[in-house]
Formats: structure tokens, C-alpha cells, sequence
């Protein structure tokens, strides 16, 4: 039997517990739902809790329950009925709302007594902060236990020391050099700035995509990288050829760079509108298809023909003395009705427009109607200039 006292203002009452007869009680107490519970105050409910927690230790099915433990509470009160009242008040106290947390409190404090039980029957050895915790020991006897250590750590010799500080540096510094390690390898597997040109060379990526580990450290072993970069490198290659990026796009999908634009500038100077010869020596330097090389053409001369007057710089240039014989010649032998087709044959083998070439003619039909010469200017998009006169 174990008892517990309550106090309250001036009465005072017991309950006897006992713990051998309580699994086999069957009696229920009926509360009134509008019966009201006296106050109690706060030292009482702490005394409450404090010796609940000494009940529920001798109870296994009940422990850490508070619904087992106020049926308990019920069956008690009903083989005792003078005690019934106590009882009743701390019945209603763990099952009011707005006492959740001292419901909490009951089963932290049996926690609590089962792990000082467990320190008793196995005392502690260990320097480990989380195994104390796990004890449940508090920040007072946490303390006292370091002052403990740091005794034991003066009374040691310098044997017993060495050992205490080598297995402290097994345990924090050299976990912090691996980490630092292990960060150094990563940053140098994930920079590519080591792999040159004449590396991706010796590397071979288009004989062997996919290498494995120890073709990696031999290709290691040659180049002086390490292989884990090498494989990033041959990853990112891979994705690059799946998704047809940089040197693996296609020819219509491929990118004009700035080398290609100076280049494409320079021959713009000589030819606007360059033949078929350019176009295909252009196709075999860059690799690009002839569309995408003819649409830049094209685009730069829009773009030079929308320029201001005083912005625009224009080269007049004139045919030279073997175009305008190639043109006499094919006045002379044109057709009657010469057509389009007629033009585009003299364009392309000149180098200019069809609408040039038709200017030219119905210029020379005018100076063979007046009689007077015709000195042609081109500028420098390849179009007849304003200059143009009749002599």
C-alpha cells in the first residue's frame, strides 16, 4: 500500500493504493457534467503530479497512460468511498483541457525516475555528451560529471594522457582533415580548366565514349588529371552531343561566331552579293549550311540599304572594261524578249542583281536611241548609283 496526501484549504484526505487488487476492480465513477471542481492551487497540483508519479511506477499496464491511470483513479474511489472526493478531484484534473500539459508532466516524470533507475544499475563511463542525455541527466549533474572528468584527467599519467588525447584526435581533428580533403577533391573534380585542347586530343573522345575505370586512371596517369575530372569531362561531352550543343550542332542549328562575321565581313566588302564559288568555299571553312551563309548576306545588305544618307558609305565603283564588253556582247546577241531567267544568268556570272543588269540594258536601248555614251556606277551594296550619267 502506498499513500498519497492532498491538501486543500483546510481539509486534508488519503488515498490508499493498492497495486495487487487494481487489475481485477470493475467500478466506475458517474460525474455530474455541471459539477464544478474546487480550485486548486499550484503547489497542490505539483504534489499531485509528484506522487502520481510514484503510483505509475508500480504500475506497468498503466504506465505512460493517463487514460489507464484515471480508470484506476475511478476504481479506487469506489472501494474506498470516504476517499472518493480526492480521488474524483484528481480524476477530473487529468481529464480537463486545459490541464494537457500536466497530463504530459505525469509521464515526463515517470520517464524520468525509470532512467535514474537505469543510472543507478549501470553507472555511466563514457565522456559522451548524447549518452548522458539519453540517461536523462540534467544540466546541474552534467557539470558535475565534467568536473569529474577533468579530476580523472589530473590524476592520470602521462601515458594514460597520451592515449585520452589520441583517441580525441582520432575522433574530432582528423574527421575535420578528411572534410577538407574531400572538399579539395571536389573542387578539382568540377574544374575543367586543366583539360586543354591538345588534352581533349590525346583523350579521344569519339573512339571511346564511355571508358571505364581503369582506361580513366591510365588516361590519369598520361595527362596528369585526375580521373575523376576526366570522367566529368567525358559526361559533359555526352551531354553535349545528345543535345547538340557547341561543336556538335548541326549545320543548320550552328551558331555564326565572331571569327565566321569578320570573315564573312571581308568578303561583304568585295563581293554584297558573292557567286557560288564563294558560297561554297565559305561552306567547306565554316561549316554551315548555304541557306544560313546566303541569309546573312542578304540581311547585311537590308541592313546597309536602311542606314541614314549620312551615315551610309558608299564606294562607287565602275564596271571595268571587260564587264561592259561581256555586257555589249550580250546586248548584241540578246533575244528579242529577253526574260528574267535571261538577267539571273548574267547576274550570277558578273557578281550583281538581275535588276542591275536589266537597269543597264534599258539604258543602253536609250543611248542607242539618243546617241550619247553610258558610264554605269555601282555602290557598294551592288546597286546603279544616283552618279550614273549619259553622256
Amino acid at each position: 500500500m502506498e499513500k498519497a496526501d492532498f491538501d486543500e484549504t483546510s481539509t486534508t484526505s488519503v488515498i490508499e493504493i493498492s497495486t495487487a487488487s487494481s487489475s481485477n476492480m470493475s467500478f466506475n465513477i458517474k460525474q455530474e457534467p455541471n459539477q464544478e471542481i474546487p480550485s486548486m492551487s499550484i503547489n497542490i497540483k505539483h504534489e499531485l503530479l509528484e506522487e502520481t508519479s510514484d503510483f505509475e511506477l508500480h504500475q506497468p499496464n498503466v504506465a505512460g497512460n493517463p487514460r489507464l491511470f484515471g480508470n484506476s483513479l475511478r476504481e479506487i474511489a469506489k472501494t474506498e468511498p470516504e476517499e472518493k472526493e480526492a480521488a474524483g478531484r484528481l480524476y477530473s484534473f487529468l481529464q480537463e483541457d486545459g490541464e494537457k500539459l500536466g497530463r504530459s508532466k505525469v509521464e515526463q516524470r515517470f520517464k524520468q525516475y525509470k532512467r535514474r533507475e537505469l543510472l543507478k544499475e549501470n553507472p555511466y563511463k563514457s565522456n559522451d555528451e548524447v549518452t548522458l542525455r539519453k540517461y536523462g541527466m540534467g544540466k546541474v549533474e552534467y557539470e558535475m560529471h565534467k568536473v569529474k572528468m577533468r579530476s580523472r584527467y589530473a590524476q592520470m599519467t602521462e601515458q594514460e594522457r597520451e592515449e585520452y588525447k589520441k583517441k580525441y584526435r582520432l575522433k574530432y581533428h582528423l574527421k575535420k582533415t578528411l572534410e577538407k580533403e574531400e572538399k579539395k577533391e571536389t573542387k578539382k573534380i568540377t574544374s575543367f580548366k586543366e583539360i586543354t585542347p591538345e588534352i581533349q586530343q590525346s583523350l579521344a573522345y569519339f573512339q571511346n565514349r564511355r571508358p571505364s575505370k581503369e582506361e580513366l586512371e591510365k588516361l590519369s596517369e598520361q595527362t596528369g588529371i585526375f580521373w575523376l575530372t576526366i570522367r566529368k569531362w567525358f559526361q559533359k561531352m555526352r551531354d553535349r552531343e545528345k543535345y547538340g550543343i557547341g561543336e556538335f550542332r548541326k549545320p543548320e542549328d550552328q551558331m555564326i561566331t565572331s571569327v565566321m562575321s569578320k570573315r564573312f565581313l571581308e568578303i561583304f566588302e568585295v563581293y554584297p552579293n558573292p557567286p557560288k564559288e564563294i558560297i561554297e568555299m565559305l561552306i567547306q571553312e565554316t561549316g554551315l549550311s548555304g541557306t544560313k551563309i546566303r541569309t546573312w548576306f542578304r540581311n547585311r545588305r537590308a541592313n546597309q540599304s536602311r542606314l541614314p544618307p549620312h551615315e551610309k558609305k558608299r564606294n562607287y565603283e565602275r564596271f571595268t572594261e571587260d564587264a561592259i564588253q561581256f555586257l555589249e556582247q550580250a546586248y548584241q546577241t540578246r533575244p528579242a524578249r529577253a526574260n528574267s531567267y535571261y538577267y539571273e544568268t548574267l547576274a550570277e556570272k558578273l557578281g550583281c542583281k538581275k535588276e542591275k543588269i536589266k537597269e543597264w540594258f534599258d539604258r543602253r536601248k536609250r543611248k542607242a536611241q539618243t546617241g550619247s555614251p553610258i558610264i554605269l556606277n555601282l555602290d557598294h551594296n551592288g546597286y546603279l548609283s544616283n552618279r550614273s550619267i549619259e553622256l
